[in-house]
């Protein structure tokens, strides 16, 4: 809305993002990648410290190699956080 506030209620109270956040954070990758800043088939090694009990990827053994796509797709689609 050209930087001009449309509505605003609580504006500065402070909230959990839960899974709102998956979306920026999707976008984000979508944008660098297509600006080449990354590359959406590089692989990520996952470790246990980033893994949620209950997500998708809980189950996997550490040090499962996956494309940055399958962790955003997972994310997305699993609501994986």
């Amino acid at each position: 809305l050209n930087g001009k506030v449309f509505y605003d209620k609580d504006s500065g109270k402070k909230v959990p993002s839960a899974s709102t956040i998956k979306v920026p954070i999707m976008m984000v990758l979508m944008e660098d990648a297509k600006a080449n800043l990354l590359d959406l088939a590089e692989i990520h090694t996952l470790k246990s410290t980033e893994k949620v009990e209950g997500g998708s990827v809980y189950s996997l053994p550490d040090d499962s190699r996956l494309t940055l796509r399958q962790l955003m797709e997972t994310m997305i689609i699993s609501s994986d956080n």
